[in-house]
């Protein structure tokens, strides 16, 4: 059967949300601990605080960009725990052929070093096709505008900017999450298998279904990160309430359930299109056994 057809859209968007649903438990014996150190992390960084005033220079600016990147960082690393195990949990229930466990001698922690390692360096490609693709759209969008209406007002072209800015990341973000998507396969066999996951296997097992992956990781996490905005917010405004921990607490268990909503999707396409490739299904399903 071909790739396109085992992934249908909006069958395999309802399939992830329904399979969250009916694993409650498994989400939260993999979720409580992550879902504490999110609420910390936040807490510690004021992550759902209001933001100061825009800095003046580079200089000002710079404690922030260091408390950005290493509250991403630490993100990160709590979100590779959820998605590793998640991931077991996934292939446990839909995996057709028996499961085996990973003998295989490695120090503890080898297989999420691993995994963070290709997730960072995928959301390293990520930002580097985004921010390429919409620094080349802008400039040429710009170039057409200065053509275009060269004696504009100044009120006009500062219209103009902001938009192309915004066309162009939009632009930017259908590239990056094509590429960054197809190459994700690797993920979850990582997570799974007896190996890492090869990233040349992953693009090659997704060809002719990385819109379909897309279509289904996008529109599968779109209804919770509304949601997450909505609480962070929400938090945000309630700053210095007694309604803001609350919040606050509901955002973050909101980013748990957004990594397994990621981890479900993931999951998902790789069992429909690893066989694809026959070095993917020759791999048996390793590291998947009750925890």
């Amino acid at each position: 059967m071909h790739g396109a057809a085992r992934l249908p859209v909006w069958r395999s968007i309802g399939a992830i949300y329904r399979f969250i649903l009916n694993h409650p438990r498994e989400l939260a014996r993999i979720g409580w601990l992550p879902f504490l150190l999110l609420v910390a992390l936040s807490l510690f960084l004021g992550s759902f605080e209001p933001s100061p005033d825009a800095p003046v220079t580079l200089a000002d600016a710079g404690p922030a960009i260091v408390q950005l990147l290493a509250g991403g960082l630490a993100q990160g690393c709590i979100a590779v725990f959820v998605l590793v195990a998640w991931h077991r949990v996934v292939m446990r229930a839909l995996a057709a052929e028996a499961v085996t466990s990973d003998r295989s001698p490695r120090p503890p922690g080898h297989r999420e070093l691993v995994y963070f390692i290709q997730m960072l360096g995928l959301s390293l490609l990520f930002l580097a096709i985004l921010l390429g693709v919409a620094l080349g759209v802008a400039v040429f969008l710009h170039l057409g505008f200065w053509l275009a209406a060269p004696g504009a007002a100044p009120a006009a072209k500062n219209a103009a900017f902001a938009i192309i800015g915004y066309v162009a990341m939009l632009i930017g973000l259908v590239p990056a999450f094509y590429i960054a998507l197809r190459l994700s396969l690797a993920l979850p066999e990582t997570a799974v298998t007896a190996r890492a996951g090869r990233f040349a296997q992953s693009w090659r097992a997704s060809a002719g279904c990385g819109w379909r992956m897309v279509a289904i990781t996008v529109l599968a996490m779109l209804p919770v990160e509304a949601l997450n905005l909505g609480l962070a917010l929400a938090a945000e405004a309630a700053f210095g309430t007694p309604a803001h921990y609350p919040l606050v607490v509901a955002a973050c268990a909101g980013l748990v359930l957004l990594m397994a909503v990621l981890g479900s999707a993931l999951s998902k396409c790789y069992l429909a299109l690893r066989d694809a490739v026959p070095d993917i299904a020759a791999g048996q399903l390793a590291g998947a056994e009750a925890q």
